[in-house]
């Protein structure tokens, strides 16, 4: 379970604890180094050193911040979403489609769960069978008949993960 925190936070009190030692160092910095050696350092890098730690600090805030939005996207999509985002395109042969895998009718947002077989070329060794259940735009069932091509994206890591790129096909 996640804290109420949130990674935001944490990224946030992280980033600033260089700056928090810093500013506390007028009390623990004497003792560590002796009193001559503090003072003589002080004198010549105090500002350069405040510096250097605030400008970190803000720049890992301000970095969390500016790439938010890029994790935010990839945090609530699905898996055969993430793969239509960073798979590798190759094209498919529709061998056949029927009902999904776990028997009946489903339907997702009013659109058929169907189970589809596919030939696939990736472009990387001979084609192969993968079979899988996917939610079908309504509006595409018609062209995803057995004998059309279409067009999916493969994961990289696993030759047998793959999903229709309904984007690349129009449907998107």
């Amino acid at each position: 379970m996640r804290s109420k925190f949130g990674t935001g936070m944490l990224l946030v009190f992280v980033a600033w604890v260089p700056i928090i030692l810093w500013q506390s160092s007028v009390e623990w910095a004497p003792k560590l180094l002796g009193e001559a050696r503090y003072e003589a350092i002080m004198a010549t890098y105090a500002v350069q050193v405040a510096a250097v730690v605030s400008a970190a600090g803000m720049f890992l805030t301000g970095m969390y911040f500016l790439l938010r939005p890029v994790f935010d996207v990839f945090k609530g999509m699905s898996a055969r979403a993430k793969l239509r985002a960073v798979g590798r395109p190759g094209r498919a042969t529709v061998l056949s489609l029927g009902g999904p895998s776990g028997g009946g009718t489903v339907t997702v947002n009013d659109q058929p769960l169907l189970s589809l077989t596919l030939e696939v070329e990736d472009g990387f060794g001979s084609p192969y069978v993968v079979a899988f259940d996917t939610v079908v735009p309504r509006y595409a069932v018609p062209h995803i008949q057995p004998g059309e091509t279409v067009a999916v994206k493969i994961d990289p890591n696993d030759r047998q993960r793959v999903a229709v790129d309904w984007g690349a096909m129009g449907y998107g």
